[in-house]
């Protein structure tokens, strides 16, 4: 991230293929999450499916991502009206 001539602003998680978490697998991405809101990337997730965001929810990535999700089409406007 540091050699890019542009820096990034934020990162989008595509969930669409991802059906299942559980709480244990839920702590690799909210340790990379913080990793990149530490380095100053907002972080969205798109197409989130319900179980999976259930899940989320209990085991915290949510509380650290926040409301930031969607469809992909609606994450990707989201984000460039922030540019």
């Amino acid at each position: 991230m540091e050699a890019a001539e542009t820096p990034l602003q934020a990162l989008i998680f595509d969930a669409t293929v991802q059906d299942m978490l559980d709480i244990n697998s839920a702590e690799v991405p909210k340790g990379l999450v913080k990793e990149l809101q530490g380095e100053g990337l907002a972080v969205y997730v798109a197409d989130l499916h319900a179980p999976v965001r259930e899940l989320g929810r209990r085991a915290g990535l949510l509380d650290l991502i926040g409301e930031k999700m969607g469809s992909q089409r609606l994450t990707m406007r989201c984000v460039s009206s922030k540019a």
